[in-house]
């Protein structure tokens, strides 16, 4: 089971992904009436009104028992929120889980690269991925095509590591995951991104 850690728009639009795909998903969200909401209606009104919850994705609060249950984690936290969140998982999430994340962006207070904060706070046991891309949430749900990389430590062909389970969750035919090792480029790139699109937006 794949737990999608973090419930605004990317976050859901992932868990929909995975879960259209006949996966199950566990969505965190971290405000329970929320949670509660959103499980019963089997939508996210907030951030993707108009795309219906697969029946295999399930909503919850509970952040301990969302990391106890999935084989595979991934955040979809905010950047201000990362090292936070890695701090609270720490003591929930073991080295074969790994750890995966479509945050984008560095840390606000430092600059520092988002691998380089989960290597400080999980150490080198773990493997790390980073999904990143020119994505939109609401088109992604949608089925528009989309394509992302995904950068990851571990051993990119074997479909038991890391970044084979996150490939084997999120694609489809509409969705493309393309692979590699460069987490450090991929992060960068992640960044660089918003920063082109802002710049474009302001020409345009």
């Amino acid at each position: 089971m794949l737990g999608v850690l973090g419930a605004g728009s990317w976050g859901t639009a992932l868990g929909v992904l995975a879960a259209a795909n006949g996966r199950r998903v566990i969505l965190w969200e971290r405000r329970q009436a929320t949670a509660r909401a959103w499980q019963a209606g089997r939508e996210n009104r907030r951030y993707l009104p108009g795309v219906p919850f697969p029946k295999t994705l399930a909503v919850t609060a509970d952040l301990q028992a969302c990391a106890r249950d999935c084989d595979t984690v991934l955040l979809a936290a905010p950047s201000a929120a990362f090292r936070a969140m890695l701090e609270r998982l720490r003591p929930l999430i073991k080295p074969e889980q790994g750890l995966a994340w479509a945050t984008k962006g560095l840390e606000p207070k430092n600059g520092e690269l988002l691998c380089n904060v989960a290597r400080q706070i999980l150490g080198r046991d773990y493997p790390l991925a980073a999904l990143s891309g020119p994505s939109f949430a609401m088109e992604a749900a949608k089925r528009k095509p989309t394509a992302v990389t995904l950068a990851a430590t571990d051993d990119l062909d074997d479909p038991a590591a890391l970044a084979g389970r996150v490939v084997g969750y999120l694609r489809s035919e509409t969705f493309r995951v393309y692979t590699n090792s460069d987490l450090v480029g991929v992060s960068l790139c992640g960044a660089y991104k918003n920063v082109l699109a802002i710049a474009a937006g302001i020409a345009d």
